[in-house]
């Protein structure tokens, strides 16, 4: 992960509005995020068949997170995160609409997403984003945990130093969301 006070600083010069602020930030963490992209983008090919690239969601990514005021590393990531799950989630809806009317692709988990956390028939992207919604209800943090490491791809060291927690924090509360989670897929009958 890039250094922290050099985003936190860089952060500071964008809200200040100082001229290549913003540039200077997006390549200090562009790597961190192309990372993150790409662990995505595998779990996308796999719901929607296509072939998108991680730069291009990079980009789109900065495109929806450009502007925004945020004060530090935690927030900035939490930004990247959310904007590649909005932008995954808006391409699953149009590939279903261009379906006219076919059902969601269901698709076999990728091993290393949430979705392999839960035994039965594939998930769609747009079914982990309605489970992420409501376990945001039932717990904040839980769901900024797996927000954090399936849409962002970061390891428990990661998400622990965003969320100020421990490892364990992470994996204890990555534990309880796998099993809310399956408990709800298995109310739903998924």
């Amino acid at each position: 992960m890039a250094n922290e006070g050099s985003i936190t600083r860089l952060l500071a010069e964008v809200a200040e509005g100082r001229a290549g602020a913003e540039d200077r930030l997006f390549v200090r963490v562009y790597d961190e995020l192309r990372v993150m992209a790409s662990a995505r983008l595998g779990d996308e090919r796999a719901f929607s068949g296509g072939a998108g690239d991680p730069e291009d969601l990079v980009h789109d990514a900065y495109a929806r997170v450009v502007g925004e005021t945020l004060v530090n590393r935690r927030q900035l990531f939490f930004m990247y995160a959310r904007a590649m799950r909005q932008i995954l989630v808006d391409r699953a809806r149009r590939n279903l609409a261009a379906k006219r009317g076919g059902d969601r692709h269901r698709v076999m988990r990728d091993p290393e997403t949430m979705a392999d956390e839960f035994a039965g028939p594939g998930l769609d992207v747009m079914d982990i984003d309605d489970l992420l919604t409501k376990l945001r209800v039932a717990s904040e943090r839980e769901a900024d945990v797996v927000e954090l490491r399936y849409f962002g791809g970061l390891s428990d060291t990661v998400v622990g130093q965003l969320l100020g927690v421990s490892e364990r924090t992470v994996r204890n509360d990555w534990s309880s969301a796998r099993e809310r989670l399956r408990g709800w897929l298995a109310d739903d009958g998924v």
